[in-house]
Parts: structure tokens; C-alpha cells; sequence
């Protein structure tokens, strides 16, 4: 398994924290494909003090919800912060601005000093319910 752009133009696999794909704060990638019954994992440093924003844009239909969850740099089992929708958000000093099902998840997290280093941000469908395009963009502040 790996996720493409829409273009089919990248490839790569990064469905587990040693695959991740490793990006700068700022970056954004177009047109990501997250399928069925797997997850895209993404890699970026962030100090303590700083923010750590991930966006995603999809356009939402009776199938592909997508989720997103962020992860420390000890721990890739129990997430620090999940933005399933805006009611269902975990974490500490977390922001989620997410109806759950309109075509966006926006998740803001302040990084204490034990969570400094490299986070993953996990892109994920909610139920495994379809397929879906994404565009990402993640930002630390």
C-alpha cells in the first residue's frame, strides 16, 4: 500500500512511524489519496513552546470522513490530540475546529518540553468508510 497524489506523480509508503514521511513546517501536499482500512503517517519536528497546526482539506461525501490524530516522539500507540469533530476532540491545550463531517480538520497543539521532538500526524477515514482525496498542510510556530 501507498499513497498517491491525485496526479499519481508521488509515491510513497508511510502507513507506520518508520515509514513516515518526513516534512518541513510550512509544507503542504496536494491531492493525497488515504484508502481504505490504512492510515498516512507524517513526520515533523517540533521544540517545546512551539505550535504544531495541521490542516486538512477533502470534499466530504456519504463516504471518505476523514480524521486526523497527532502523536509524541516516545509514543505512536496513544495519541496526544484527535480531531474527529469539534465535540469529539482529546487532548491537552488542544484546538479542533472540525464538524466531524464538513470537508476540513483543523488541530492546534501547544508542545510541552517531554513532547519535544519529532510528532506524527496520522491521517486516517473515519470507519473505514471509502477512499478519499486530501490536501495537507502542517505548520509549527
Amino acid at each position: 500500500w501507498s499513497a498517491t497524489s491525485g496526479s499519481g506523480e508521488t509515491t510513497f509508503t508511510n502507513d507506520t512511524s518508520s515509514t513516515a514521511v518526513a516534512l518541513s513546517s510550512g509544507e503542504t501536499l496536494p491531492q493525497l489519496r488515504v484508502c481504505t482500512g490504512n492510515k498516512d503517517l507524517f513526520k515533523v519536528g517540533a521544540q517545546a513552546g512551539q505550535t504544531l497546526r495541521v490542516h486538512l482539506d477533502y470534499v466530504h461525501a456519504s463516504t471518505g470522513d476523514i480524521d486526523v490524530r497527532v502523536y509524541g516522539p516516545s509514543n505512536q500507540t496513544t495519541p496526544l490530540a484527535t480531531c474527529t469533530q469539534a465535540s469529539n476532540a482529546t487532548g491537552t491545550n488542544l484546538t479542533c475546529s472540525s464538524a466531524g463531517v464538513d470537508g476540513s480538520e483543523d488541530l492546534g497543539r501547544p508542545v510541552a518540553t517531554a513532547d519535544a521532538g519529532d510528532h506524527f500526524v496520522e491521517v486516517l477515514e473515519f470507519l473505514n468508510d471509502g477512499t478519499n482525496l486530501y490536501d495537507l498542510s502542517i505548520t509549527v510556530e
